[in-house]
């Protein structure tokens, strides 16, 4: 129980002081420390009410954001179940020379049909190939577009090099010490390569595009693993 009425005590502090001086100062003394504890037990009322009321409106709060998430998205009860990754092959060995041994990558639409064709080095066999997009899952048979005798092509970029619009191709050589560019027709087809040397036992690995000297013109990087350097081919 909380007391809070306490003017009792204001109004009669000096009700004996005129009487016996001596005795209303010991019931001053003793209303005052009756006094005091009604104080705090007012103070500690209040502060007990007041988290209670926090505490309360806290616990409202939470249960009508709840019932609103609910009400607006009732799936969110729901358990979410594991994605289920349902991947198919698209192209198969049957369309790739035998021992051709496919090596990398890279995609893009290289006829203009808003499609994403492919383009795979064949490592065993010295070529590119260029898939092109049908559309319907399926791809067309690869057109191949040799990279040099014992050219151990390792990696394929694709950009457009010349800025024509159209989707150009370039790889390393690892064995022939060079790159090589095919610059495209926009037809899926390419022109025959041109090559650039790396240097004497370079060993080109790795390639990569930007425009790293900022004059709208795509460069390429090389990184050479038998020389532990990087070539920079500035367009």
């Amino acid at each position: 129980m909380c007391y809070t009425n306490i003017d009792f005590f204001q109004q009669h502090r000096f009700i004996y002081l005129q009487q016996n001086p001596i005795k209303s100062l010991q019931v001053i003394k003793n209303n005052f420390v009756v006094y005091r504890r009604l104080l705090q037990r007012r103070i500690c009322c209040d502060i007990k009410s007041s988290y209670k009321a926090a505490f309360g409106f806290g616990l409202f709060t939470a249960i009508v954001k709840i019932v609103v998430v609910v009400a607006v998205d009732p799936t969110m009860l729901k358990t979410n179940k594991r994605c289920q990754l349902g991947f198919k092959t698209l192209i198969d060995d049957a369309v790739f020379q035998h021992n051709s041994r496919p090596c990398s990558l890279a995609d893009g639409d290289f006829n203009h049909d808003n499609l994403l064709d492919i383009v795979v080095i064949n490592f065993d066999t010295n070529t590119i190939g260029i898939f092109l997009n049908n559309g319907n899952e399926l791809f067309a048979p690869q057109i191949t577009n040799t990279t040099g005798d014992q050219s151990s092509s390792m990696s394929v970029v694709v950009g457009d090099f010349n800025n024509d619009g159209y989707l150009d191709i370039s790889v390393t050589n690892y064995d022939l010490h060079n790159i090589d560019i095919f610059l495209g027709y926009g037809n899926g087809n390419f022109t025959k390569q041109s090559s650039y040397s790396t240097g004497l036992h370079s060993n080109p690995y790795a390639i990569a595009l930007n425009d790293f000297n900022k004059d709208v013109y795509l460069d390429i990087g090389v990184a050479n693993s038998g020389t532990n350097t990087i070539d920079i081919f500035l367009d």
